[in-house]
């Protein structure tokens, strides 16, 4: 029988593991002192809630039926969605604005590319309620926030307004079956694939030039003056204004040194309506968190409320943090105890006084060399070894080793809580 599992997803071993859930409880931290409160949706969700939030998922779900009810069910491909549905029925009497934040797997076929990940962790948050520049600015300085309380460095946040970008768009009336064309051409920020589609386009110099202008508008904050100088209709203006007091926010917070602004940004759900943003981070070649608003997504859902957000995916900071060398720590555990002669009874009391002082403490259970118990303490990740009832120890005295230098002392259980121990 196989034991491999399927393709797109994989283990996380107790390294692995301790050091993903020390980055979550980082990220956790950091949202709810911004005033975001936890929520947690199921793995299972209702194949209808999911595509009332993005029917192009739909193709990208695994499905499978209910044999109770007979309904469609789904692994959940999104997390935005269910906190809609959770947004719109248990939270729909509460005051808003709604300061969310979850954690979580999510899952989906992908497109079938080699070394795709079916299976991919998200930490992230929702600002419900609403419409002020100031609410999307605040969504982006906690995703900046929570970043750097990992350790990461020299990342970057691109932000781009999908309200600016459609509506000069659609004010140059392309030709339908060119349009896809065009957008992936200013998604690659590729102006010279676009001046070969120019002469299919039929454009008024004018609109030429804004069209062109477009994969050029990426940098810092001057890119909104640039902008600002072509000939643009009101709904542009009014993007450009918008995001220019998302950016007044996020410059009140002092994070201007994370930021580049990208006019020519389309992100790939079609829910969005306003600002957007990515992150990135110079060595990993996909994207560390993403989001933006998504104004008119809650009301498919009964609930007409402004909304805005983002998920970061864990693997990919991990990756980034494993470059700088900064991964955290897996969270070892700090003793193992060792009893000697009798004085099993005695090491299970250490080892609960220990714990409850809030020490990570394990049991060597096994009857073995005190060297094999040392090895076994390497190998997992233990600092200090402590054995009870040492031959060569007074009645109330420890033998304290330390896993990392070899080196070890004789301590009492106040010694050993204390702190101020030294191995020589």
């Amino acid at each position: 029988m196989s034991i491999a599992l399927p393709r797109g997803v994989k283990d996380f071993l107790p390294d692995m593991a301790g050091k993903m859930n020390r980055l979550e409880e980082r990220l956790s931290d950091c949202f709810e002192l911004w005033g975001y409160r936890g929520v947690i949706t199921p793995s299972i969700e209702n194949l209808d809630v999911i595509a009332l939030a993005e029917p192009e998922l739909l193709e990208r779900m695994f499905k499978f039926e209910d044999r109770d009810s007979g309904k469609l069910l789904a692994l959940r491909p999104d997390m935005t969605a269910q906190i809609a549905r959770l947004a719109s029925s248990h939270l729909k009497d509460r005051p808003l604005p709604l300061r969310l934040h979850y954690g979580g797997p999510v899952l989906h076929y992908g497109t079938g590319e080699k070394g795709e990940r079916r299976e991919i962790y998200q930490n992230g948050l929702e600002l419900i309620g609403l419409r002020q520049p100031e609410a999307d600015g605040e969504v982006i300085a906690v995703a900046i926030e929570a970043l750097k309380s990992t350790g990461l460095t020299g990342f970057k946040i691109d932000v781009g307004q999908v309200e600016f970008f459609r509506s000069v768009i659609e004010g140059l009336s392309l030709p339908y079956d060119l349009r896809g064309e065009v957008e992936a051409a200013v998604a690659r920020k590729d102006r010279s694939g676009l001046e070969d589609i120019l002469p299919r386009l039929k454009l008024k110099a004018d609109d030429v030039e804004v069209l062109l202008a477009l994969p050029t508008l990426f940098g810092d904050r001057t890119v909104l003056d640039r902008a600002a100088g072509m000939k643009l209709n009101a709904r542009a203006k009014k993007a450009l204004e918008n995001l220019s007091g998302v950016l007044d926010t996020i410059d009140s917070y002092g994070l201007m040194e994370y930021i580049t602004v990208d006019l020519g940004e389309i992100r790939g759900l079609n829910y969005y309506t306003g600002v957007i943003f990515e992150g990135f981070v110079a060595g990993v070649g996909e994207e560390l968190c993403g989001g933006g608003r998504y104004d008119t997504l809650l009301g498919r859902y009964g609930y007409d409320a402004p909304a805005t957000g983002f998920a970061i995916s864990i693997e990919t900071l991990m990756k980034a943090l494993s470059m700088q060398s900064a991964l955290p720590d897996a969270g070892c555990v700090d003793f193992l105890v060792v009893s000697g002669g009798e004085k099993i009874h005695d090491a299970m009391q250490l080892a609960r006084a220990l714990r409850e002082k809030g020490f990570k403490v394990a049991r060597d259970i096994e009857e073995r060399k005190l060297e094999k118990s040392l090895a076994y303490a390497k190998r997992e990740c233990m600092g200090k070894l402590i054995v009870v009832g040492d031959k060569d120890s007074a009645p109330d005295e420890l033998l304290l080793v330390d896993i990392e230098s070899d080196k070890s002392i004789r301590c009492s259980l106040a010694d050993l809580t204390g702190g101020q121990l030294k191995f020589a």
